[in-house]
């Protein structure tokens, strides 16, 4: 009767030990940075050339993802490889934000982002994260050998657009008041969107009202240039884009 008893509890024992879950230990891996930058604004190809660290040095780089992960963050000549669980990572980069590049003239902003996935068979990657112009520039120039400034009250071009339609404007002379003016040929920064502008003055020879409108829908690495002429025979002012 004894023996059948032990028996009975050897047997329960066992069922129970094969009924608990084992514990499976976290695996990490480690993730390593490298930045690269695209050459030039308007890019046909592929070409990118590693940014060195002095050049990489005050860029930001971010790591999202993973399951239950804060993220990240940390400028380039700061940044130390990361320990973090097995999963799916996005890790990316800029020179400046969205709405730093757009602040007065605006500035080129870079960026980049590229996805890696921690695994036992990739633990310890080495991420290229290859950073390329991410918003769109407007050169507004006036053609110096028809456009006279003195010919005209208030020649000026204003440029609408970015993420808050901000308006920039270039004067053909005089001075400029503010960070949203300037004097003369001029660069000015927008992230994708679609940008207006507005040709403005009066010709006082003739009292003529000089009002030209347009727009142009710009994504990354557009250039869009205005080129401010005047019809020296009869004063008509055009533009070209």
């Amino acid at each position: 009767m004894m023996k059948k008893i032990l028996t009975a509890m050897a047997l329960s024992l066992m069922a129970v030990a094969c009924t608990q879950k084992e514990e499976q230990p976290v695996q990490y891996g480690e993730i390593s940075v490298r930045l690269a930058n695209e050459v030039g604004v308007e890019v046909t190809t592929k070409a990118y050339t590693e940014l060195t660290p002095e050049q990489a040095a005050d860029y930001w780089v971010y790591i999202t993802g993973g399951t239950e992960y804060a993220g990240y963050s940390s400028k380039y000549a700061e940044f130390e490889p990361q320990r973090l669980p097995l999963g799916t990572y996005t890790v990316s980069a800029e020179n400046i934000t969205a709405g730093a590049a757009e602040e007065g003239m605006g500035e080129k902003r870079l960026y980049g982002a590229t996805e890696v996935t921690l695994s036992t068979e990739n633990i310890n990657p080495d991420v290229e994260v290859n950073c390329s112009v991410a918003n769109a520039l407007v050169t507004v120039e006036f053609d110096s050998e028809s456009v006279d400034p003195a010919q005209f009250d208030d020649l000026k071009v204003e440029v609408t657009g970015g993420d808050n339609e901000r308006t920039f404007t270039v004067l053909a002379a005089g001075e400029a008041s503010g960070n949203l003016q300037s004097v003369g040929n001029t660069e000015i920064w927008f992230n994708p969107s679609t940008v207006s502008y507005k040709i403005s003055g009066t010709f006082i020879q003739t009292g003529k009202v000089v009002d030209i409108t347009g727009s142009k829908a710009l994504v990354a690495k557009n250039h869009m240039k205005i080129l401010v002429s005047v019809n020296l025979e009869n004063g008509q002012i055009s533009n070209d884009l």
